[in-house]
């Protein structure tokens, strides 16, 4: 790893606040100072710094943020060891994403707590300093789900939520950002009243509502939808008659924000497309919901923990349940979505790149001024060539 304090990087093609722009940047101990495009300026800087990095007319956008990830490279957060939890990290900081919220599955309680406690003590060790700072919180995904929507979720471990038991489980883990919750389960909205009053980010995931149940728990603290279209109803036929889902729900109500798993595969093209022309770039966010099959060239894994997780396929560019009946989570990084969504769509790039930094990073309300290459920020970005190629990252100044 390189380490600079005062440095510029010059010729860049910079992507920030939906605008492309040439000039440079100047970074000062991890901080971004300055965007510089004229040229005077420029030559003005580079007199006073001895750290100058030629980007040679590459694209230089912000890391890649991922609000929700299982894990990669052959391990899951949910292994629950620090040697898994540097093994992901590492493959996904050399692959663009600079913060990441890693993410649980249905479990029993004592997985969970494990789970949780990795992440407190690797959070809290003074090494793995550049990969401990890609950490931005925790996101739960269950065991608050409905079982006919739970997907590849172990079914046995979906259960109803003990209010109380939360409680006590937030004091010891504060880090705690997000629940994906199914709204039905929630008995008079009790549990998401009392995340909000904790500012955990509520979502709805993994239900069976229909289209006015899910008006009414956006009425009653429910903020987002994890993985649009995955594990919930869109339109649906009961008695004969067409009726309005969950999906429709989102896509409707103005201040609900969506993230989408944007491989092709869990959704087509055209519906990320349509995703887009309804929520924006402000309202979308662009998700892995990668699993640790991401990155090898396995046809077979385990989502979940390596010794009880769940049997998977890995075909077609995705993992599946055996029988079919199931995906089981992408394998698919969080660069490579944003490659695909530049080649497949007529979505603008500049909006491709903020649905992949800025709009996650105000989502998760991360406190830490990151997902912009912008002046007060923190130097995290990546340098990409014509072809959409990782040329180089830097994390809090450093290039890796």
């Amino acid at each position: 790893m390189e380490i600079h304090s005062f440095q510029m990087i010059e010729n860049a093609y910079i992507v920030s606040d939906n605008r492309i722009i040439k000039g440079a940047i100047l970074i000062d101990k991890g901080i971004i100072v300055d965007i510089q495009t004229d040229i005077n300026d420029i030559l003005n800087s580079k007199k006073s710094c001895k750290n100058i990095y030629d980007a040679k007319d590459h694209w230089i956008i912000p890391g890649l943020i991922d609000i929700h990830c299982h894990g990669g490279n052959n391990s899951s957060f949910m292994d629950c060891t620090p040697e898994d939890f540097k093994n992901i990290l590492s493959f996904y900081l050399h692959q663009g994403t600079t913060s990441i919220f890693p993410t649980s599955l249905s479990c029993n309680d004592e997985l969970l707590v494990g789970f949780l406690t990795t992440y407190k003590n690797y959070f809290n060790t003074e090494e793995n300093f550049i990969y401990k700072n890609m950490l931005r919180g925790v996101h739960l995904e269950g065991p608050f789900l409905s079982i006919k929507n739970a997907g590849a979720q172990a079914k046995e471990h979906c259960k109803s939520p003990n209010l109380y038991e939360i409680k006590k489980l937030l004091e010891q883990y504060p880090f705690i950002k997000r629940w994906t919750i199914a709204p039905e389960i929630d008995t008079n909205f009790e549990l998401s009243k009392y995340l909000n009053s904790r500012q955990i980010l509520v979502s709805a995931g993994h239900t069976d509502v229909l289209y006015d149940e899910m008006c009414v728990a956006f009425e009653n603290g429910y903020q987002h939808m994890t993985h649009l279209y995955s594990g919930m109803n869109s339109m649906v036929y009961i008695d004969g008659l067409r009726k309005a889902g969950a999906v429709e729900a989102a896509l409707l109500s103005k201040d609900i924000t969506v993230e989408v798993i944007a491989d092709g595969i869990h959704l087509p093209y055209p519906f990320i497309e349509l995703v887009y022309s309804l929520k924006g770039s402000h309202g979308m966010a662009i998700i892995t919901d990668a699993m640790r099959g991401t990155g090898t060239k396995e046809k077979n894994s385990i989502l979940g923990n390596r010794k009880t997780g769940t049997p998977v396929i890995l075909e077609h560019g995705v993992a599946k349940l055996p029988d079919h009946t199931s995906l089981a989570g992408s394998i698919t990084t969080l660069i490579d979505m944003l490659r695909r969504l530049t080649r497949n769509t007529n979505i603008p790039f500049q909006d491709i790149v903020k649905m992949c930094t800025i709009t996650p990073a105000k989502i998760m309300n991360i406190q830490q001024p990151v997902g912009l290459v912008k002046s007060g920020y923190i130097a995290d970005f990546l340098e990409l060539d014509q072809q959409l190629n990782i040329i180089s990252v830097m994390k809090n100044g450093n290039f890796i």
